[in-house]
């Protein structure tokens, strides 16, 4: 049976703090493109200070991390890598990852933009190379001299 617990994972959307939240996620995509599974949270902050995004300290950055666990977008793991003391034993760290259900909910998006908007350009700004199974165009900025110039890259069709 299905209820409405089940598509928590799309909460973040209409969320307050909506735009973190999606930074907090696209860290973890990139991630995942990377073939790193784990991320401790000082590994979400140092990805978001690199991205300026605001709200990276380490307080807020847990606490953002903690609600996409309980919206079911990520999976939180017990990390004992690093314990030094019986104290450090006992406090509570987490390895974080992404949910099959928060997988399913970031393709889910992007498939939605392109059959919603089928006479629309969807422009995704990044250097993830996962936003390429997404769009059918890239255009690269290349430094010649003093200025940049805009070309168009061949993308590698993603395998499906």
């Amino acid at each position: 049976m299905t209820s409405s617990s089940d598509y928590n994972v799309f909460a973040h959307l209409t969320a307050e703090k909506s735009d973190i939240y999606r930074a907090v996620l696209n860290v973890f995509v990139e991630a995942k493109a990377r073939f790193v599974i784990y991320l401790r949270p000082r590994d979400v902050e140092r990805q978001l200070v690199e991205e300026s995004a605001k709200y990276a300290d380490a307080l807020a950055v847990e606490v953002i991390l903690q609600q996409l666990v309980a919206w079911g977008n990520l999976e939180a793991h017990p990390d004992t890598a690093e314990v030094l003391t019986v104290h450090d034993f006992w406090r509570v760290r987490n390895l974080y990852q992404m949910s099959p259900a928060g997988e399913a909910a970031e393709a889910a998006l992007y498939r939605l933009l392109q059959e919603r908007l089928k006479g629309a350009t969807i422009i995704s700004i990044g250097h993830r190379s996962t936003l390429g199974a997404f769009h059918g165009r890239r255009i690269a900025l290349m430094a010649a001299d003093e200025f940049h110039q805009a070309r168009e890259v061949t993308l590698v069709p993603a395998a499906e």
